[in-house]
């Protein structure tokens, strides 16, 4: 279900490794619930959306259509997006499955 083997998993349950980017979205899946913190702030919202979906920033601003640096200051609180990405943004935080 998660994409990986039950050694990885040990690992992860051990604190000796944690879950890849791409294996995130099973986690997720497998556990039922988002275990990341949301977060209060538009960029802790972003990362934790990120994470929950199991996405790069690249693929995530592909997804949201703004360049990956874009969409890294936005995650570092550097800049808010605004206009139509603002309401992209909110869409996509605003769905409940992963």
């Amino acid at each position: 279900m998660i994409g990986c083997d039950e050694t990885t998993v040990v690992n992860w349950e051990n604190g000796h490794r944690v879950p890849r980017i791409n294996l995130l979205a099973g986690v997720v899946k497998f556990l039922g619930f988002n275990p990341f913190t949301i977060g209060d702030t538009m960029a802790q919202r972003l990362v934790s959306r990120r994470r929950a979906l199991g996405a790069t920033q690249a693929a995530f601003a592909a997804q949201l259509g703004v360049d990956p640096s874009t969409l890294a200051r936005w995650e570092r609180g550097e800049r808010e997006p605004t206009g139509r990405f603002a309401a992209r943004v909110e869409s996509i935080l605003l769905t409940r499955s992963a």
